[in-house]
């Protein structure tokens, strides 16, 4: 069965991540024979190319993340429209939210 939200660790799979990949190792060759061993600029080379890769989990890590923020808002929102036509007391934020909080991870 397919996950409604797909879980972390597809970073890999992203054409962005394999040209940074590609990129981090063209810099790792370029700087290790072309830039002398204690030049500052071999470090900030190899630290902006390493730091590309990270970018790049990161934002697939974060899109996760917003992915079940917004679902979970969409259940709240519904939550709320199912109380007001059925006349439901609405209960209090901190219950609502505490609901939502225990909710399984999808």
């Amino acid at each position: 069965m397919e996950e409604l939200i797909p879980q972390r660790g597809n970073y890999k799979k992203l054409i962005s991540y394999q040209k940074t990949d590609v990129i981090y190792c063209l810099t790792y060759y370029f700087v290790e024979h072309y830039i002398r061993y204690n030049d500052r600029t071999k470090d900030q080379m190899l630290q902006a190319a390493r730091s590309g890769k990270q970018n790049i989990i990161e934002g697939c890590a974060a899109s996760v993340t917003s992915a079940r923020t917004e679902l979970q808002t969409i259940l709240l929102f519904l939550h709320l429209q199912f109380q007001h036509h059925r006349n439901v007391p609405e209960t209090k934020p901190r219950q609502r939210l505490s609901h939502l909080r225990d909710a399984p991870h999808l």
